[in-house]
């Protein structure tokens, strides 16, 4: 959420200032689509396709068609962000409470 925050991109994981296609883990990059932000919060194929899939479980299609969708925003991909970790959390604190 903290990359697409500081800035996002549609077509292309990842910008320079410049609007340039970068490289996931170029450090020119200054803007992300949704699963260049993933990418770069998890640095794991593991932990990117887990964070995916709860990305994905709270939209009407895949992260990667949504981000890129024609007249989506910033705002609603920070939202659907909000949802996933929200989801995520909630996953969490009830896999914590159940008794071994």
């Amino acid at each position: 959420r903290e990359k697409i925050e500081q800035g996002w991109t549609q077509e292309v994981t990842d910008r320079d200032v410049f609007g340039a296609e970068v490289g996931t883990d170029d450090p020119t990059a200054v803007c992300w689509c949704a699963a260049g932000a993933l990418w770069v919060a998890t640095q794991d194929p593991r932990e990117y396709q887990a964070a995916k899939v709860v990305l994905d479980s709270q939209l009407p299609v895949g992260a990667v068609e949504f981000n890129d969708a024609e007249g989506r925003t910033k705002e609603e991909v920070l939202y659907a962000f909000d949802l996933a970790i929200e989801e995520a959390s909630y996953d969490s604190k009830s896999k914590s409470e159940v008794p071994e």
